[in-house]
């Protein structure tokens, strides 16, 4: 009995033994395999399990440096995608979204535009992935108004597909100036045009009047539409050197002297009109700014006034302090402003009352140069007002450090 359990138990060792051995046979087989697939020329590797455990080991490092240099670039380009303006948004090739930048997040918010381009950009997304690329632009009327270009982009590597991609361009201001360039053309076109077919008609029938009084009747109407069309031009070209200014001035002025000089500037068209210029203390001393563009702000906020305001009444000239800002305050007791028109008085050519305007020789481009005085010194204009009661004009300066 004791010999055969000791027959069982050598029978035992050595079934375990060749087992084991064949065992570590086959892990080194598949080690050594493994580092064979690893080999990038495809030669057969012929070292024994130590040497290809080193090179596996070497593999692995040379594999996690890479996984490392892979991920800094993954940062490096979502932190390069995350600063573009342009909405970015990425899917892989089953059409899962796997990244979204801050662009694209902001244009897919709640309110109703961006919910037309939230939907937009998962059909487009869909699209991409199935290996169509399309653009589609996409309007809001508003209010506020906005317009958005989505289009799908297909990412391959040229064999197989990796995924889609949508990018998402806010349009709005670029539409907006090309609706402002086609409006002031065609304004600016319009604007001229009666002046220059007056001109013409005058001439025509000044030719043949003989009557010395008609004809000097006539020949002053020609040089009141040639003084229209010149301070039109002279206004364009102050709007014109105004927009182009990078960086105004810092001139450091006196206050009450630049009013005084603003309200002599107009005193004769108050005079003519019979209306009071009423010019008060400036609560400021000192304002820092363009000195030459405020004055002409200025003037054209009084001039508008005069223009607007009826015999008997009067306009008010101030300066007062706010919390981080200097207001250069113009007030008239005139016709005011209709609430539908509030927004648009800054606009080129705009005017609320088109045959006043053309009564006082208005331009329609004095409230453009004073919005964009305010733009050039980091300020804004407003403007309060309330049919048959008057309007208040404020050109906001945000108050900055006296120069050295």
């Amino acid at each position: 009995m004791t010999l055969l359990l000791t027959a069982v138990l050598a029978l035992a060792l050595i079934v375990g033994g060749v087992l084991t051995v064949m065992w570590r046979r086959r892990t080194a087989e598949r080690i050594i395999a493994i580092v064979q697939s690893f080999d990038e020329e495809g030669e057969a590797f012929t070292g024994d399990l130590e040497q290809a455990l080193r090179h596996l080991e070497g593999t692995a490092e040379r594999s996690r440096i890479r996984i490392k240099q892979i991920r800094a670039e993954s940062r490096r380009y979502k932190g390069a995608l995350s600063e573009l303006r342009t909405g970015v948004v990425l899917a892989d090739h089953e059409g899962n979204e796997v990244y979204r930048n801050a662009a694209a997040e902001a244009a897919s918010g709640s309110s109703p535009s961006r919910a037309l381009v939230a939907a937009a950009v998962r059909e487009k997304l869909a699209a991409a992935v199935r290996g169509r690329e399309v653009e589609k632009k996409i309007t809001y009327v508003g209010p506020p108004a906005s317009s958005f270009e989505v289009r799908s982009v297909s990412l391959t590597d040229g064999r197989m597909p990796l995924g889609g991609m949508v990018t998402i361009r806010d349009s709005t201001s670029t539409d907006r100036l090309e609706q402002m360039r086609r409006d002031f053309i065609a304004n600016l076109g319009h604007e001229l045009r009666t002046p220059v077919g007056a001109i013409g008609l005058l001439a025509e029938t000044m030719e043949g009047e003989p009557d010395p009084e008609v004809r000097s009747r006539l020949l002053r109407r020609i040089m009141s539409e040639t003084d229209r069309i010149g301070a039109m031009l002279e206004d364009l070209l102050a709007l014109s050197r105004i927009e182009s200014v990078a960086v105004t001035r810092d001139d450091e002025m006196d206050v009450d002297a630049l009013l005084a000089e603003a309200t002599v500037r107009v005193a004769h068209l108050f005079a003519a009109a019979g209306i009071e210029l009423i010019r008060h203390p400036s609560e400021v001393a000192v304002i820092s700014g363009d000195r030459d563009q405020l004055l002409r702000a200025l003037t054209n906020l009084l001039e508008n006034a005069a223009k607007y305001s009826d015999p008997g009444s009067s306009v008010e000239i101030g300066c007062e302090a706010r919390e981080g800002n200097t207001d250069l305050v113009v007030a008239d007791q005139g016709i005011g402003i209709p609430a539908s028109e509030l927004t648009r008085i800054f606009e080129r050519f705009y005017r609320v009352d088109r045959a006043r305007d053309r009564a006082t020789g208005g331009t329609g481009l004095g409230l453009s140069i004073v919005r964009h005085v305010a733009l050039n010194h980091g300020g804004e204009v407003g403007v309060s007002s309330r049919e048959g009661a008057g309007s208040v004009f404020r050109l906001r300066i945000p108050d900055r450090e006296s120069p050295r």
